[in-house]
């Protein structure tokens, strides 16, 4: 439904109500995502703070970045 190279479009996630599927998809792409977070931000405390600061940093960043497009 979403893959151009398969004959879908992008423009699914942005047609109101989602598609039932779509919103399957999403919920299960999304699933893990907190749980994710909060596994990286432990393992990054544990290697020190100067290096959590940075990599926080790139995170943010490439989240803003994404944001964008």
């Amino acid at each position: 439904m979403y893959e151009p190279q398969y004959g879908g479009d992008y423009d699914v996630f942005r047609i109101r109500p989602l598609n039932q599927t779509i919103l399957i998809y999403s919920a299960h792409d999304a699933r893990y995502m907190l749980e994710l977070y909060r596994y990286y931000c432990e393992q990054m405390q544990a290697l020190g703070a100067p290096y959590t600061k940075e990599w926080m940093k790139r995170i943010v960043v490439g989240s803003e970045l994404r944001c964008e497009v």
